[in-house]
């Protein structure tokens, strides 16, 4: 399968694309959450941005398989009544968003509650409200890789994400 490697710079141009969209939006959340692991990353550093809370919780469907739903369930009635946005690195399939999407829904807070992410599939069962970047079909068969993941190996020279 071929890679298809995104670097730092590639992120902070979806992120700093991102928060445009928030502000044309006029959305300005109060905590940012974020799934375990690709949330993570690019939670903190929204949370920066907004100088708001941010709060990651277990929640992989790939790796590991763990749905903290008590924990996320927790945040949820911490947050009750509060804009929040949670951020993701990457909608595939659609399984994780939808799995939280399901205890966002079960706890009355879908009105509160905005999805966003880096890069966003087009064939995912999942739509999200805010994306940096949809995949079309023929990006959609590579493997992503966020600088994160493969960080000791330097993948500068083969192919972009951008």
């Amino acid at each position: 399968m071929i890679k298809l490697y995104y670097t730092w710079e590639d992120i902070e141009g979806m992120m700093g694309d991102i928060t445009q969209q928030m502000a044309t939006q006029m959305l300005r959340p109060h905590v940012v959450l974020g799934p375990s692991r690709g949330g993570l990353p690019i939670g903190v550093m929204m949370s920066h941005y907004f100088d708001i809370p941010f709060h990651g919780f277990e929640w992989q469907t790939r790796d590991g398989k763990i749905q903290n739903s008590a924990q996320l369930k927790h945040l949820l009635s911490k947050y009750n009544g509060k804009r929040i946005v949670i951020i993701d690195d990457i909608n595939d399939t659609g399984t994780t968003l939808k799995g939280i999407n399901d205890i966002v829904t079960m706890e009355g807070m879908a009105d509160n509650v905005k999805y966003i992410v880096l890069l966003e599939k087009m064939s995912s069962d999942f739509s999200t409200q805010i994306c940096a970047k949809e995949l079309d079909e023929e990006e959609s068969k590579q493997w992503i890789v966020f600088p994160y993941e493969e960080w000791w190996n330097n993948k500068t020279g083969e192919q972009s994400g951008n």
